[in-house]
């Protein structure tokens, strides 16, 4: 887990600014640039999704449930209009609301490739057959240029998924992908340390509501290195464009809060993380530890 969020942020990080596509009858649209790495890119580990499809009960659910196993594009399609118009007609009161939601997030791809024609071809960014059949559905993408991809904009807003339906486990999954993304919405866009700050605050709120759920020790495992992320900032040398006196006031505390956290994730885990006994005794000597997460120095301001 601990990599996954470093990838994530040091591709974040470096990612400042790039152009989305729309279109209007079928002609290309400039929009502002809009962030890539944000919830709608997020994804859930393959079985979680499978089993809130598995309990969304579409009225094709078999059929849901085979297009989510084989990620095939056509077979996608075929389920989505049907599955998108339940979907939507389910009230959010509904027991099946979340279920439905978050399988909807897993079920759409989060890219779809371009035309396969030379770079300098005027077809390079024109919407694929497939993303305009995605469209018709009312899935909308974007053209990313650097990594010649269409990208998934919003079909489903997680945000509130994961704080409107922690009483549902489709909530607190969702809880557990905002958690990873350092609960911004991309790019580092709102500050440098707003994620670990963010991880924090909701995560400690989380777990004292929801100490012993599926993706608790999870969240506990994030919370403690938001904490390791803030004790290391306080130490780490003055440089360009940075400065560690902001992190100084209750450093010590978050160091000794990262260290109680780590070990409890330790304690509660089925399969121990191998690096937590490092980070711990870096910790306990106070020194800081050689990669933190949810941190962006270089973001988009």
């Amino acid at each position: 887990m601990r990599k996954h969020i470093k990838h994530l942020y040091l591709a974040s990080a470096i990612l400042l600014a790039f152009c989305r596509y729309g279109w209007t009858d079928d002609l290309p649209v400039y929009y502002p640039p809009s962030p890539k790495y944000g919830p709608s890119q997020a994804s859930a580990a393959f079985d979680v999704a499978l089993v809130a499809c598995r309990e969304s009960h579409f009225q094709q659910d078999e059929l849901v449930v085979s297009a989510m196993q084989t990620r095939d594009e056509d077979q996608i399609l075929r389920v989505l209009g049907t599955a998108l118009e339940v979907w939507r007609a389910t009230p959010e009161t509904s027991a099946l609301y979340p279920a439905r939601t978050f399988c909807i997030h897993e079920l759409v791809p989060k890219y779809l490739q371009r035309m396969n024609v030379p770079d300098d071809s005027p077809l390079k960014t024109q919407p694929t057959p497939v993303v305009t059949q995605f469209k018709a559905l009312g899935v909308v993408y974007w053209y990313y240029a650097d990594d010649g991809d269409w990208v998934v904009q919003n079909p489903v807003d997680l945000v509130s998924l994961a704080t409107e339906h922690l009483n549902s486990r489709w909530g607190r999954e969702a809880f557990l992908m905002m958690t990873k993304l350092g609960w911004s919405s991309g790019n580092c866009q709102e500050g440098p340390d707003h994620q670990f700050r963010e991880v924090i605050k909701r995560g400690e709120a989380f777990l004292t509501a929801y100490p012993k759920a599926e993706t608790s020790n999870s969240i506990r495992f994030a919370v403690a290195s938001a904490y390791a992320t803030w004790w290391t900032l306080s130490i780490t040398p003055q440089r360009a464009g940075f400065s560690p006196e902001p992190y100084g006031p209750e450093a010590e505390q978050a160091r000794e809060k990262a260290i109680e956290l780590y070990l409890q994730h330790e304690e509660l885990a089925k399969t121990p993380n191998p690096y937590v006994e490092n980070y711990v005794k870096t910790l306990r000597e106070k020194h800081p530890l050689r990669e933190i997460d949810f941190f962006c120095e270089d973001y988009e301001d």
